[in-house]
């Protein structure tokens, strides 16, 4: 389908121009800009030698004149909401330009679905939620400038997904705040332990089911986990689902895109084939190509539920020798409720979430540092940083690749006691974590210097009688088992 401009030209007439012909505009625009910034600096014109020299105010008037229409077609080309956009309905040359503005009102006036307005757009396949936002009153920060168009016609970013456990109403805010066209829309939806988790995901399923009602459910794929599968589990398992994607925008359920922000992301990264990886704001919102899958591979699992997932992978980026690049400069988001300052983790469910949710945090999140210490050798965590000493492949195997990574049950049941409801904060049991480790190694794995350290095990009462197994099979069932298809590869 093409792409088609209306210009005023030759006393007012109405003139459109498809996309080969803006393309050469703009060519010539720059090509005519290129020549005068040349004949000032020569001090020749056409047949006018020095006439631009002697006249910079009519230099400067030229030169901001073809700026203007250069950046006017530009903009009325892909920007949407402007009146003068139109796009031919069926690419035919009698076709008839298609108004945005009057199709936005028949859409708003109810003339048209929300997806026969995709169609009018040239959006078969794709769509853009924010459309489904545009007449509502915006979300804080998240307000457009004035003249600032409600959604941008660009080429569909392939995949955005999200990982998500307790936080409807930020789901939604994301979701609405994608303003650009996207194909898919991967949404993993987590379980914590206990009645108050089961609710949780209960609110989740419902406002997905009304944001699928939406939109159109064909446009998203979503994983209803039935347990808590972790930050490194929950963004496999969005690129699983789709793994014919190019590359993936994964963003946090509690951050939002700020408008526009997304608008030039997708020529961003044409543009730069050999970059790996994208850190668009650390790890809140990322983008990971196939290339960095290949070559890095996925996130390791055995870091749960969260914090020191992205360290180990920046580590491996590093020693991949890839291409890093931070985001474009237009891109921005905004995170968590700029109101409360609340974010979407397990301390914000209703009641407070897991009792003692620090010391549960600190629990889990102590196995994940011992935990990538040891696969590193590291004598300190030193997130994402090389130190001296340190293994240059996972284990200092070197048949290892830096995509290998073993899931170790035993390791992710041990961190699972933490956050078992009925098991007591104040009652930690280390147990020294050489000899199960031992299970998971394969040919060449080195043991680690530092590995003095014990891995923590939370118990349900104050004795500490029961021995380590007894812990491990109580409570945990199908817990360990709460991982990506990635995990049974490994």
């Amino acid at each position: 389908m093409k792409r088609r401009v209306k210009i005023m030209a030759n006393g007012g007439k109405e003139r459109w121009l498809d996309s080969l012909s803006l393309n050469v505009l703009r060519s010539d625009c720059f090509r005519v800009m290129g020549f005068l910034s040349g004949s000032l600096r020569s001090g020749s014109a056409g047949h006018n030698p020095g006439v631009l020299r002697q006249s910079p105010v009519l230099f400067l008037s030229v030169i901001t004149t073809a700026i203007v229409v250069y950046f006017s077609i530009w903009d009325a080309a892909f920007g949407v909401g402007a009146p003068d956009l139109a796009r031919t309905v069926s690419g035919g040359v009698g076709s008839q330009p298609l108004d945005v503005g009057a199709t936005m009102e028949a859409w708003r006036n109810g003339s048209l679905s929300g997806r026969q307005l995709h169609i009018e757009l040239g959006l078969t396949d794709a769509v853009i939620p924010a459309i489904y936002n545009c007449f509502n009153e915006p979300y804080p920060l998240l307000d457009r400038s004035e003249g600032q168009p409600c959604f941008y016609l660009r080429t569909p970013i392939p995949v955005i997904g999200t990982n998500t456990v307790n936080n409807p109403a930020m789901l939604r805010r994301l979701v609405l705040s994608i303003d650009v066209p996207v194909q898919v829309i991967v949404i993993v939806v987590n379980t914590i332990p206990g009645e108050d988790g089961k609710q949780d995901e209960l609110d989740m399923m419902a406002i997905i089911d009304e944001l699928q009602e939406l939109i159109g459910r064909s446009f998203f794929k979503v994983v209803r986990s039935g347990c808590n599968r972790g930050c490194a589990g929950g963004w496999n398992t969005i690129i699983h689902s789709t793994l014919d994607s190019p590359w993936w925008l994964i963003v946090n359920d509690d951050a939002a895109f700020v408008p526009g922000a997304l608008r030039t992301l997708y020529d961003y990264v044409s543009s730069n084939p050999d970059v790996a990886f994208y850190k668009l704001t650390t790890y809140q919102v990322f983008l990971i190509t196939k290339r960095a899958v290949t070559e890095v591979g996925v996130f390791d699992e055995n870091i749960w539920p969260a914090y020191g997932e992205d360290c180990d992978y920046d580590l491996r980026l590093q020693l991949s020798g890839v291409m890093v690049a931070s985001r474009p400069p237009e891109f921005s988001n905004i995170h968590g409720d700029p109101e409360s300052g609340a974010s979407s983790s397990l301390i914000n469910t209703r009641g407070g979430g897991h009792s003692g949710y620090g010391q549960r945090s600190k629990c889990s999140h102590s196995n994940n540092r011992i935990y990538y210490q040891k696969k590193w050798n590291l004598s300190v965590p030193g997130c994402g940083r090389q130190l001296e000493g340190m293994f240059r492949t996972p284990h200092g195997n070197p048949s290892r690749s830096l995509a290998s990574w073993t899931f170790d049950r035993e390791l992710r049941a041990r961190s699972q006691t933490c956050w078992a409801p009925t098991n007591r904060i104040d009652n930690w049991l280390r147990e020294d974590a050489a000899s199960y480790y031992a299970k998971v190694t394969l040919p060449g794995d080195q043991p680690a210097s530092n590995w003095e350290r014990n891995l923590i095990t939370l118990q349900a009462e104050e004795s500490e009688s029961e021995t380590v197994s007894e812990l491990l099979s109580s409570g945990v069932k199908d817990g360990t088992r709460c991982v990506s298809p990635f995990a049974e590869m490994m």
